[in-house]
Order: C-alpha cells, then structure tokens, then sequence
C-alpha cells in the first residue's frame, strides 16, 4: 500500500447532509471488523478516506459488481431507519479500478 492509496466509503444521496457523515463512520468501522488487517494495512500505509455518495439504485447495483469482482466490501444498516441500508466501504483499490467503479458518482456533500 502506498501514501494515496484510499478506502472509499459510499452513502445514499438521499440521507440529510448532517447524516452522511456519521454514516460513512458507520461503514468505516464495519469494514474495521470485518476486513481487519486489510483495515489496519490502510491504516499504517496511507489513511487517505474518499467519501462519495449516490442513488439506492446505485449503491445496489455497486454491491453485485464488486461481488462479481470479489472485491472486498462492508455493508452498513442503520437501526434507526429500520435497518435500511445505508453506506458501504470499498477496500483499497488501484486508480484504474477505483477510477472505473466510481466514475458517475459524486464526492459526498455534507456542507
């Protein structure tokens, strides 16, 4: 892992601006549980996050490449919103994949 190198965090662009945020955290620490030393890797090697958001649509349709492509992922649910699913974290991926996966969606607002 090189410095630059980013976990990447999606939310649903339809959560509140004061939401996004907390839950792109959410998903940081699913990924921290589940993928521990990929986690503790990013951690040491470069600790660059990219928060994005985009649609449910998306972010469902995000979920079944990244499985065809064993690429390793978290899910969030929040219990508050009836366990509707919220944001995920993407491991660390190369520019291009990362570049590919993510080219329509945008950098999180939470402003």
């Amino acid at each position: 892992m090189t410095k630059g190198d980013k976990l990447t965090t999606i939310v649903l662009e339809s959560l509140s601006k004061s939401y996004k945020v907390p839950q792109s955290i959410h998903a940081v620490v699913e990924f921290s549980i589940t993928y521990q030393q990929k986690f503790l890797n990013w951690k040491k090697g470069s600790n660059y996050l990219c928060c994005l958001e985009t649609s449910e649509k998306n972010l469902l349709l995000l979920i079944e490449k990244l499985k065809l492509l064993n690429i390793d992922h978290s899910l969030f649910y929040e219990p508050d919103l009836n366990n509707q699913l919220i944001a995920i974290t993407v491991e660390v991926l190369d520019k291009d994949s990362h570049n590919y996966l993510f080219k329509n969606f945008k950098l999180t607002n939470h402003g």
